[in-house]
């Protein structure tokens, strides 16, 4: 009789906890930088995290990972809550190349991590620049 109540509970628990999670939509992580940029210019990279309607406030953390292709060491800038979700850093590029940029989000037990690429250029070599010439 007691494994009974006891299997019986467990399916109970089981059941309710697969049920509640069926109800809630996915964390989305939405990631802003611009793509191109000249050396020395300061960006501000921004992430909005969201599930569905909610913009989440209860973030653990989040960091944004610099790496410059070749380099062995990223540089991490954390993200700073500016409310209604928004997390922003800055960093100011020093050498131009190509760098990864990738948005670190820990919400809820879940690592969230949008990547995109970045283009550091000289000043005058933009494409702006070289067709206002």
């Amino acid at each position: 009789m007691k494994k009974l109540i006891i299997l019986l509970v467990s399916l109970f628990i089981i059941v309710m906890a697969g049920c509640s999670n069926k109800n809630k939509e996915p964390i989305e992580v939405t990631f802003q930088i611009p793509e191109k940029i000249t050396v020395n210019e300061e960006i501000t990279m921004e992430s909005l995290v969201t599930q569905g309607e909610e913009k989440l406030a209860d973030v653990d953390h989040v960091q944004f990972e610099i790496k410059k292709s070749g380099q062995k060491e990223p540089v991490m800038v954390n993200g700073i809550y500016k409310g209604n979700g928004l997390y922003r850093g800055n960093y100011t590029f020093k050498e131009e190349g190509t760098y990864t940029v990738i948005s670190h989000v820990m919400v809820r037990s879940q690592m969230i991590m949008p990547d995109k690429e970045i283009t550091v250029e000289k000043a005058g070599n933009t494409a702006e620049e070289q067709q206002k010439q």
